[in-house]
């Protein structure tokens, strides 16, 4: 399979089986680095072909939230919190900026989905709370927490940023 010019036509018995299906489930195998590859390709493919518009992630509601948020508003800064943005960004920035690409195209109701189905992992985790608690509060056990979770947060990526 060439990665520059995925071509998933060309997959006869996998096209056969996925007509007319509301579900399909497709694994993965962890750690390769083709996934941040394949997997938006596949993704515009399957709503392309079949108007598939929900996928789900084997993350938590967290990072599903952040790849909304990205495919929503094209905000790239919300890359850094999600977990392959710390690891296999460059290859996963390109998948994302793709997908968000073929998003801007799609009227409001045919706009894709991802959804979270696994347990919370960091730094989306973080970055969600920060976002969802209020900015100002009269509790100062929340303002505190806001601050906890900003100073995580501000920390993150070096460890990514410095091993170029």
């Amino acid at each position: 399979m060439d990665f520059n010019d995925l071509n998933f036509n060309s997959f006869n018995e996998l096209n056969s089986d996925f007509e007319g299906k509301k579900l399909i489930i497709l694994g993965e195998r962890h750690y390769l680095k083709s996934n941040y590859i394949l997997q938006p390709e596949l993704f515009i493919y399957l709503n392309k072909q079949f108007g598939i518009r929900h996928g789900i992630i084997e993350f938590g509601y967290a990072e599903a939230y952040l790849y909304n948020q990205i495919l929503k508003t094209g905000e790239k800064s919300y890359l850094n919190y999600t977990s392959p943005g710390l690891s296999d960004y460059q290859l996963f920035f390109a998948g994302m900026e793709k997908l968000y690409e073929y998003y801007l195209t799609l009227d409001s109701g045919q706009k894709l989905l991802v959804h979270g189905f696994d347990l919370e992992r960091e730094p989306g985790l973080s970055k969600v709370l920060y976002y969802l608690l209020p900015v100002e509060s009269k509790d100062p056990a929340i303002a505190s927490l806001r601050e906890i979770i900003n100073h995580r947060l501000e920390t993150i990526g070096l460890e990514r940023d410095n091993r170029e």
